[in-house]
């Protein structure tokens, strides 16, 4: 039985997507159910981020220097 292969995006990856929220905050936004669950510690399954970030697009926090 093959396994399937499955891509993410880490914590750095979803920075460069512009998702500029802090890991803590990301962490309260999956336990409210208002962002996918981790798969690994800091990493992301990429289909379910990329589908929140078209929906959330415009409610993205700035970049913060």
């Amino acid at each position: 039985m093959r396994k399937p292969i499955v891509f993410g995006f880490s914590y750095d990856g979803l920075k460069k997507l512009g998702i500029h929220y802090s890991y803590e905050d990301l962490v309260d936004l999956e336990e409210r159910g208002r962002f996918p669950k981790q798969i690994e510690p800091r990493v992301w399954i990429a289909n379910e981020i990329m589908e929140w970030l078209l929906v959330n697009i415009d409610r993205l926090p700035p970049e913060l220097d």
